[in-house]
């Protein structure tokens, strides 16, 4: 893949715009083909030391090496790909308290544990030598992809190493020490400079298939009506983090009717999974009319994967949905910013994720798995679209329940839309 972008001087020289931080900033000044359609953007530093991570040691090497191999894709015409530089602790800091981010940067390393735990570095979020390293490159990567959008270098960006949806502004949580997906919505909501009125967001939806809700983007921006999050995933009883559980609208104040939640029973299929995406997000894009799309594309709901084991989806319907995506953002010619997210069984999240970039860019994913140097991971049949495994948890959902969850949350968002949008408040 390429090598770096230009270096923080190269950026200073080259006068990147005022609206970026440094960091964000320094992909507006790569050298990239003209009107590159799609943006890959990834940090082999964050791979490498993934390897210190509780869970996912060696997703991002075959991730990337997966996309790397795909046909057609980063070809210079369909995608570039880029390496990122890392966030800046003012990029950070723009989401997260001075203490938590003082305690990634090594004060966990004399912290107490009362400390530790109260900012979630335990369990599921231990602290390692080269967490702040981790952090910075991560957060990085989805800042540098957010600022290509925001500066009309591409419509189509991918962050994989990102979305990071459980972190909260002073603890870490669910394998999330940085949210990084709220970090590149205000990056891509801030003001802009001409044509909205002075201090008013841009509109950003952002749409999280992860299995496990996306609750730390929810409370982000539960108040905020320029941000439209929606979540569709699993929730049962003891299932992390046990929040999203009522389908409908919430949000609070001016953010009511901002904060779609469709909680999809066990066993989903891909047919049930894409019939809620399909009648929930494109009529509240329609509605909503946003500026960018931020999808938060996590695999944890392919069959039997070892962490959730909650849906049975396949790698095929991760492309099935950018495709669909990528339609309902074409009309108006909608940014739209691609992370990663939760996804545990390596292999099975880079095939799913294999995927989500053909459809995002309109390239149909080859029948197996490319000749690259970890191909033997995939045998024995190397399928790239089908489940390794095969599905054994039957689909407990039902058309009408899915229906009426989808009625609630749209009438919600119709509600505020109507207040917010209609009535003075918009942008």
């Amino acid at each position: 893949m390429p090598g770096p972008v230009a270096s923080g001087k190269e950026e200073e020289e080259a006068g990147a715009p005022a609206l970026f931080s440094p960091t964000a900033a320094a992909l507006l000044t790569a050298r990239l083909p003209p009107a590159p359609p799609a943006l890959y953007v990834f940090s082999p530093t964050a791979a490498a030391l993934s390897a210190r991570l509780p869970v996912n040691t060696d997703r991002p090497s075959l991730v990337h090496a997966l996309v790397a191999a795909l046909p057609s894709f980063l070809d210079g015409a369909h995608a570039v790909a880029r390496v990122a530089p890392p966030a800046s602790l003012a990029d950070l800091a723009a989401f997260h308290t001075a203490p938590y981010l003082a305690l990634l940067a090594g004060g966990w390393a004399t912290a107490d544990r009362d400390t530790l735990a109260a900012a979630g570095l335990e369990d599921d979020c231990p602290p390692f030598p080269g967490l702040w390293e981790f952090v910075r490159h991560t957060a990085g990567g989805t800042l540098a992809a957010a600022a290509a959008l925001a500066g009309g270098l591409t419509r189509t960006a991918f962050a994989l190493d990102g979305g990071r949806h459980h972190a909260r502004p002073g603890a870490a949580a669910g394998f999330c020490y940085v949210n990084d997906a709220v970090l590149a919505i205000n990056l891509l909501s801030a003001p802009p400079t001409a044509g909205c009125t002075p201090g008013r967001r841009r509109r950003v939806l952002y749409l999280d298939v992860d299995a496990h809700h996306g609750d730390g983007v929810e409370a982000a921006f539960a108040g905020e009506p320029a941000v439209l999050t929606i979540s569709i995933h699993h929730s049962s009883p003891g299932f992390y983090p046990g929040t999203g559980g009522a389908p409908g609208a919430g949000g609070g104040g001016r953010g009511a009717g901002f904060a779609l939640n469709l909680p999809l029973a066990r066993g989903a299929r891909d047919d049930t999974f894409l019939f809620a995406c399909s009648s929930l997000v494109g009529p509240a894009l329609a509605l909503f009319q946003p500026a960018a799309v931020v999808l938060q594309l996590g695999a944890d709901g392919l069959a039997r994967d070892p962490v959730a084991d909650a849906w049975s989806l396949s790698p095929a319907a991760f492309g099935r949905l950018t495709a669909a995506v990528r339609g309902w953002c074409a009309p108006a010619s909608t940014p739209l910013l691609i992370l990663g997210g939760g996804g545990y069984s390596s292999t099975e999240t880079a095939k799913a994720w294999a995927c989500g970039v053909c459809g995002a860019v309109g390239v149909d994913p080859p029948a197996d798995v490319p000749d690259h140097e970890h191909v033997g991971r995939y045998g024995p049949h190397w399928r790239l679209r089908a489940s390794a495994v095969p599905p054994t948890v039957r689909d407990e959902n039902e058309v009408g329940a899915v229906t009426s969850g989808v009625q609630a949350c749209l009438a919600g968002l119709r509600a505020g839309v109507a207040r917010e949008f209609f009535s003075g408040g918009g942008v």
